[in-house]
């Protein structure tokens, strides 16, 4: 299975279009390189408060698809606490 993720998220914690590239820049990197996966900012990149990372996962089944998105949310999460104040996946078997 190739799985399309793509997730919108929010943030409060940005003040500014720099440390909003920054935290992206750094999530789009760790998570890119502790998962091997493709991850990109994928729409609102001239937006302060708001981003959208889109990442294509490649599994076996769709459980073990939602696993590893789950995991990379969670991972997210735990290392950028607060950072994300909200999102929304949209999933895609083929």
């Amino acid at each position: 299975f190739g799985d399309w993720s793509s997730g919108v998220c929010s943030s409060d914690l940005c003040r500014s279009l720099k440390e909003k590239r920054s935290v992206i820049s750094s999530i789009i990197q760790k998570t890119s390189h502790l998962y091997r996966i493709s991850i990109s900012e994928t729409n609102y990149q001239n937006d302060w408060d708001i981003a959208e990372l889109g990442l294509a996962v490649v599994s076996y089944n769709k459980e073990s698809a939602n696993a590893i998105l789950n995991k990379i949310i969670n991972s997210i999460e735990d290392k950028f606490p607060g950072r994300i104040t909200d999102y929304d996946l949209e999933i895609d078997y083929r």
